[in-house]
């Protein structure tokens, strides 16, 4: 799906929100608990696209938001349309 801009001021807009998103993502994957648990990746629109369990929650998730990650095409691409994330202490 491409995304057109009316103006350059919409694109820079739309730059900015998703600057905020991901300011936000990562402040919630640091304040991740060291606990065993299940966590839920959703996209803009709020529909979960990946559910993962992890024995250190924090250290799990933060594996798909390092820069120096390795991922697969598949998993990079998930990645990018992360938007929002859940979790479940168990």
């Amino acid at each position: 799906m491409e995304i057109f801009f009316q103006s350059i001021y919409d694109f820079i807009y739309h730059i900015m929100i998703c600057l905020m998103i991901h300011q936000e993502l990562i402040e919630k994957v640091r304040l991740l608990p060291y606990s065993p648990g299940v966590y839920m990746m959703k996209d803009a629109g709020g529909k979960i696209i990946y559910v993962g369990k992890a024995k250190i929650l924090r250290n799990r998730v933060r594996q798909y938001f390092q820069s120096s990650a390795r991922h697969s095409a598949k998993t990079a691409i998930m990645v990018s349309k992360v938007c929002d994330l859940d979790y479940i202490i168990c």
